[in-house]
């Protein structure tokens, strides 16, 4: 037989032999996703049984329907899913670090082997019931299997969530609310003024601002400038193990920044100068004493001392602090609008998308938290000045 490039002889629809070896393959077909039509002539050199196999396989790709997927286990999968998260920068470095440990510590010893498809209700509920911690913790790790299994289905490996079904383990109730009262938060803060005025300004921030640890140690002077001359304190970053990076949400937003924290801070920002503090040059507020961003935790046990010389039992943190303003916005009748909007609740991320608090806003609702607290002394703003 000649090697000549014209169809010889038609084998099938869409399929001519030319020689012994080689095949011209015509495809032709309406793709399900754009509506267009296709198509696709090319020779192909091999058996007729691979001709017709190729054939098959250009018409199904023309078409678009999904090759069957080698099979993949729920570690590849959770493991593609963080990584992809990483790097769309979806997930702050905290958080990130928190699924990691999540999946590489409780779920992947467990479920990791399991094919995706094959993975039951069933199994994660036996899984989840093994964990062996704190009913809290481990609906934290529910939660963390469940995102994975919303990305698979996203894209179309599984039909279905079947961690959506399994029902989180039923949680001990806290007898005390992680917050203080407005009276015990004057206590507080009077009593740090007077026994540790060093970390005074950082609390006093942390309390009257209701942000975040990561955020307000990430803080500039510059900020700082800024949010004195507005009446409000614009959140633009934060940090985790000295790595500054956006918000924990990825959004900018302004919380108070009432007068008496300004006094305080001017006081700070002289004081550092004066001592020539490390890390003061670089333009951070608050630093250690070897000038570095300070990491969560720093003040854990000076917290948990002075607690315990004012006699308050019930057991506080210092994120306990961010429910604390939580709390005394809504006692000030703050609208929900703004105080989810200072507070930066990720449950809130939607009202706040469509909301706009100003400057002017959240100075009122810091003042208003002042008065009612009974902060605007100057037993914790530092000096009145005098007439």
């Amino acid at each position: 037989m000649g090697t000549t490039t014209k169809p010889n002889r038609r084998i099938a629809p869409g399929l001519w032999q030319l020689d012994t070896e080689r095949w011209l393959i015509r495809v032709k077909a309406r793709s399900r996703k754009t509506g267009r039509i296709g198509e696709r002539l090319e020779q192909f050199r091999g058996t007729r049984a691979e001709a017709i196999a190729t054939r098959e396989q250009w018409r199904l790709e023309l078409v678009g329907d999904v090759v069957q997927r080698e099979r993949q286990t729920l570690e590849a999968v959770a493991k593609s899913w963080l990584q992809l998260k990483i790097a769309r920068g979806d997930l702050a470095t905290s958080t990130a670090d928190r699924y990691a440990r999540a999946l590489d510590d409780h779920i992947l010893p467990a479920l990791g082997d399991v094919f995706l498809e094959e993975l039951t209700r069933a199994d994660v509920d036996r899984w989840l019931a093994g964990v062996g911690q704190e009913p809290s913790t481990c609906n934290g790790y529910l939660r963390v299997l469940r995102s994975v299994l919303e990305g698979a289905v996203a894209d179309e490996l599984v039909p279905a969530n079947v961690a959506t079904r399994v029902a989180p383990l039923k949680e001990r109730t806290r007898d005390e609310p992680n917050a203080l009262t407005a009276d015990e938060l004057r206590r507080v803060l009077e009593h740090w003024r007077a026994t540790r005025p060093e970390q005074y300004p950082l609390v006093l921030a942390l309390a009257l601002t209701g942000a975040r640890w990561g955020e307000i140690t990430a803080l500039r002077w510059s900020d700082i400038d800024a949010a004195a001359a507005e009446g409000a304190l614009t959140i633009r970053r934060a940090h985790h193990r000295g790595e500054v990076k956006e918000p924990k949400t990825g959004v900018r937003r302004i919380v108070p920044f009432p007068r008496v924290l300004a006094r305080v801070l001017e006081e700070h920002r002289k004081r550092c100068l004066r001592e020539q503090r490390p890390g003061f040059e670089d333009g951070w507020v608050f630093t250690s004493s070897e000038g570095t961003l300070l990491d969560n935790g720093r003040l854990s046990k000076p917290w948990r001392e002075v607690l315990g010389e004012l006699e308050i039992a019930k057991r506080v943190t210092m994120h306990g602090l961010r429910h604390t303003m939580t709390d005394l916005l809504r006692h000030a009748r703050v609208d929900q609008v703004t105080s989810a909007a200072l507070i930066g609740h990720t449950t809130e991320q939607m009202r706040r998308r469509y909301s706009t608090v100003l400057p002017a806003e959240a100075r009122a609702a810091g003042d208003q938290v002042v008065r009612m607290a009974g902060l605007a002394g100057g037993r914790i703003g530092g000096s009145r000045r005098r007439k």
